[in-house]
């Protein structure tokens, strides 16, 4: 018994210094070759302390995104000065220039519109110089056929029928001022009795100025209303 007991204690410090001259070994062999550095060591010491790598990792990251803003220096803070200032300025000239464009645009406009007022007026009165022309030919085209005409049997009946329209009673007052004295008095002659009402109301138009007074009348009072206008 003391023999075996002699030879198993050396057989024993035998094996576990060969174990630790292998591990050393093994250890020194990991190191040379780069496959073991200080970061793995680290983490198999963690591993084997119970100790989580990874939640240590987050807490970290957790309170450096709590850690406020470094305050900008004093350069950089002109630098976005001058940024901000600069697109301000930029804005102002877009503005400026579309303020420009505007104008040209509005003094274009104006000038058409006061060219298209002016070529208005002329046609306007050239329309109406046409208008009065025509009125003026047929009047008195009119004026002397009735002239022409038998005072009782043609040019009578014929007034007459006008004088009834009460719109065509300055046409009649046109007619018969155009005419020469002598033929106004021959037909204005063969006007029977019954007629005298017709004839009572003509002599008051004419009387009245119709058709010219109502029109100058009317001009004056539009005249009237543009110099209260201007005063205003």
């Amino acid at each position: 018994m003391s023999t075996l007991i002699r030879f198993i204690f050396p057989l024993v410090g035998f094996l576990s210094t060969a174990t630790v001259l292998t591990a050393v070994g093994g250890y020194g062999y990991l190191r040379n070759t780069g496959k073991l550095d200080d970061e793995k060591m680290f983490h198999i010491v963690a591993v084997l302390h119970d100790v989580n790598l990874d939640k240590i990792a987050e807490s970290h990251s957790e309170d450096q995104l709590d850690v406020p803003p470094e305050e900008a220096s004093f350069e950089r803070r002109q630098e976005d000065a001058q940024i901000a200032t600069l697109q301000l300025q930029a804005k102002r000239d877009d503005l400026l220039r579309l303020m420009e464009d505007f104008n040209a645009q509005l003094k274009q406009l104006s000038t058409a519109n006061a060219r298209y007022q002016t070529y208005s007026s002329e046609v306007e009165q050239f329309l109406n110089k046409i208008k009065e022309e025509a009125l003026d030919d047929g009047l008195r085209s009119v004026r002397e056929q009735i002239q022409n005409m038998h005072p009782k049997k043609q040019a009578k009946p014929l007034l007459i029928k006008m004088l009834r329209d009460e719109h065509r009673m300055q046409q009649v007052i046109l007619i018969l001022n155009g005419m020469s004295p002598k033929k106004r008095s021959d037909i204005i002659k063969t006007f029977e009795p019954e007629d005298l009402d017709i004839l009572a109301d003509l002599h008051k138009h004419m009387l009245d100025g119709d058709p010219v007074r109502p029109y100058v009348e009317n001009q004056l009072n539009e005249l009237n209303k543009l110099k209260t206008q201007d005063n205003l």
